[in-house]
């Protein structure tokens, strides 16, 4: 017995679209009105209520093999219960450091590319991880699952959306719970990367997830049908996947934070100025836009063919049944909770490809990208498989023969970069930032070099005097670096600036260049003498007005005091956080930059971060961090025999926890004088008094 079913869930207005439904004409009828019999749900796996589809497209998914089975299957990955400790984006961390793998998280919608931005300290094989407990609780709060399929390559997918997309992943990655990853026989991942991102196979997932933000349960995805594939439609497809991957990442080889990244928009296309260099790479955008249309309407088509689709349904499936809402797959992105941002890499102004080009030029000033890229000094990089592992730094940085970043200048090479990691905001300071910048310019661009820094100054500000790129330096780069360096809720800047009370004098400082002699440097090499410069610049100033002194006198006593005052107040700051600040980018960039919150009191949003974090540092929140056993050692040392993870995370394991038998620890006894000795090694009269001196200095 058939039984009729009236389909208008999709309608804005559903009781208006009931009534159509029923009184509407034939068209609009044939679009919502289904007859089916009930028992035929039955030849779906799990019996979903699919009453709006045809007995052709039953026989389709009864007839075929599920993906589940055959040596494929689809697992969600490693749960780490607090990403905020265990997970890092991936250009934050000491790449000397080898704990830290790629950890792959749902992220948005996009088809066969995205960018692994995130790592995970998995140092022993996740020991800190696997043994990670909170609140007090005994219980393990993490979840080391389905680790036999960690490592491998494989395809994911964003953890919900409303049109299915599935990108390659490289081997060597772990996977996360909104990562979930599908994995088969090598051979036949590529041409399933193409059959995932197919229209069919999205319209099976409808069946049993629905339609509108649904969550890609790795259940589903073993449910679905896979059509039978002979060895030349394998080779068809899997060709397919792999072009369109290596399209989509040919568009992400511009972003600095990206492993592709190679050079910026600008070096990467030909012309004589800003604009013809703009439009030429919006051009290739769209040409590369458009070759991805049209191998996914090949997807499309040959997927169509292979599961057996006739010309009804498939129109069915193109047009969506029921009342349609104008949603399509430009607005199915995604989760809301995506820690990895996915950019489809649209074509972009005059005004940011500038910007993008000037930051990349202050990175090659630190010694972090390789100029001789833009010059043709160096090839550019082969492009790398879908499968192939990450590489710790993307072909753009500046290695040496081991693949690291270097320390220093190779020989012959045309920059001279800070080894230290410091350049300042200073006309005139051999460490300059803009002008290294405009050295830079001069390797690139050699006699061109003026024309593109005044046609750079004015797209970034079409109020710019001539070829000045200081105002822009000072003012935007770092809003900038952040931007381009946050990541949904994760902040991991890695150019930090310290900034006078009122932004007048800055000195940068690199990341990974940092340790705990950076301030002393900075105070001893840069703000020392330049005050004693300004001191007898004022001093000069006031001599010169005397005692009648013109406007212009007092205009310049005037800008001589502010710029005093201003290296004044840094160096005072500097001085209250150079004894105990010991920077480790394994806490973190937030956690590692917290200490420095009042040394960037002009980048009020970065600073409520730093100082939010300060906060929860000194309360006690982070003990797991290098930074808490460097200040609190004797707190530190207390939660390291509450909780052995955080034991773990400070190699003092076996002296508060002991295994009494396989996988099975208790806490040791306690024992004074072991708490003693421990303290002793990490304590510090001096330190302990600075950290105090900072809490109680004004503003907390």
């Amino acid at each position: 017995m058939t039984i009729p079913f009236l389909r208008v869930n999709e309608a804005v207005e559903k009781a208006v679209a009931l009534l159509d439904s029923i009184h509407g004409s034939d068209a609009l009828t044939r679009r919502v009105r289904f007859q089916s019999e009930p028992q035929a749900f039955r030849a779906f796996p799990g019996s979903p209520f699919a009453y709006w589809v045809s007995d052709g497209f039953r026989n389709v998914l009864a007839n075929l093999p599920s993906f589940g089975g055959a040596g494929r299957t689809a697992r969600q990955g490693l749960i780490t219960a607090d990403d905020f400790r265990f997970a890092r984006t991936w250009f934050e961390v000491n790449r000397y450091e080898s704990k830290w793998i790629p950890y792959v998280m749902g992220g948005s919608f996009g088809r066969f590319y995205a960018d692994s931005k995130l790592s995970v300290n998995w140092r022993n094989n996740g020991r800190e991880i696997r043994n990670f407990t909170k609140n007090g609780s005994e219980k393990v709060a993490s979840r080391a699952q389905n680790l036999e399929w960690a490592l491998r390559p494989g395809l994911t997918w964003p953890k919900r959306g409303r049109v299915f997309s599935a990108r390659f992943v490289n081997i060597s990655c772990m996977f996360s719970p909104s990562g979930k990853m599908a994995f088969a026989p090598l051979n036949d991942l590529t041409w399933l990367a193409t059959v995932f991102n197919s229209r069919p196979f999205d319209a099976f997932i409808a069946l049993f997830a629905g339609e509108k933000q649904v969550e890609y349960q790795s259940g589903i995805i073993e449910k679905l049908p896979i059509p039978r594939v002979s060895e030349g439609n394998a080779m068809i497809l899997g060709n397919l996947s792999v072009h369109g991957w290596s399209l989509k990442r040919s568009l992400d080889t511009i972003n600095e934070t990206s492993h592709a990244f190679h050079l910026p928009a600008l070096l990467q296309v030909a012309g004589p100025n800003l604009a013809a260099r703009a439009t030429a790479w919006n051009g290739r955008v769209q040409a590369t836009l458009a070759e991805l249309d049209r191998i996914q309407a090949e997807i499309d088509d040959r997927c169509f063919a292979l599961y057996g689709i006739d010309d009804a349904d498939r129109e069915a499936i193109t047009a969506g049944f029921g009342v349609a809402t104008g949603d399509d797959e430009g607005d199915s992105g995604g989760t809301d909770d995506a820690d990895e941002e996915v950019s489809e890499a649209p074509g972009a102004d005059p005004a940011t490809l500038a910007a993008d080009l000037v930051s990349w030029a202050v990175g090659v000033a630190f010694g972090r990208f390789d100029v001789r890229l833009a010059t043709g000094e160096r090839p550019a990089p082969p492009e790398p498989g879908p499968f192939d592992p990450l590489p710790t730094c993307s072909p753009g940085m500046l290695v040496g023969d081991d693949g690291l970043p270097v320390v220093a200048p190779p020989p012959g090479y045309p920059i001279d970069f800070p080894e230290d990691g410091i350049l300042v905001d200073d006309p005139g300071d051999p460490r300059d930032v803009e002008a290294a910048v405009r050295r830079v310019f001069d390797v690139v661009f050699a006699d061109a070099s003026n024309a593109w820094l005044v046609e750079i100054a004015r797209a970034l500000d079409p109020n710019a005097r001539a070829d000045d790129l200081r105002p822009w330096l000072a003012t935007r780069l770092f809003d900038h670096h952040l931007k381009r360096h946050s990541m949904s809720r994760r902040k991991a800047p890695i150019l930090w600036p310290l900034v006078s009370p009122r932004g007048k004098y800055r000195v940068w400082v690199a990341a990974h260049r940092a340790t705990a002699d950076t301030l002393h440097q900075i105070e001893a090499a840069v703000l020392k003498p330049r005050l004693d410069a300004a001191t007898r610049l004022l001093e000069e100033a006031r001599a010169e007005a005397n005692a009648n002194p013109s406007r212009t006198a007092r205009d310049k006593v005037a800008a001589c005091e502010e710029m005093e005052a201003e290296v004044r107040a840094l160096r005072t700051e500097v001085l209250r956080v150079a004894p105990f600040w010991k920077p480790n980018l394994d806490d973190g960039v937030v956690l590692a930059a917290a200490p420095l919150w009042r040394l960037v009191p002009v980048h009020k949003a970065w600073q409520r971060e730093l100082k939010a974090r300060w906060a929860s540092l000194a309360k006690g929140d982070y003990d797991w961090a290098h930074v808490a056993m460097h200040l609190w050692p004797e707190r530190a040392l207390k939660a390291c025999a509450t909780n052995r993870s955080i034991a773990i995370a400070h190699d003092v394991e076996g002296e508060f926890w002991q295994e009494v038998r396989p996988d099975t620890w208790v806490a040791r006894p306690a024992d004074p004088a072991r708490d003693a000795r421990l303290l002793a090694a990490r304590s510090s009269v001096n330190r302990t008094a600075a950290v105090k001196a900072f809490i109680e200095a004004p503003g907390g």
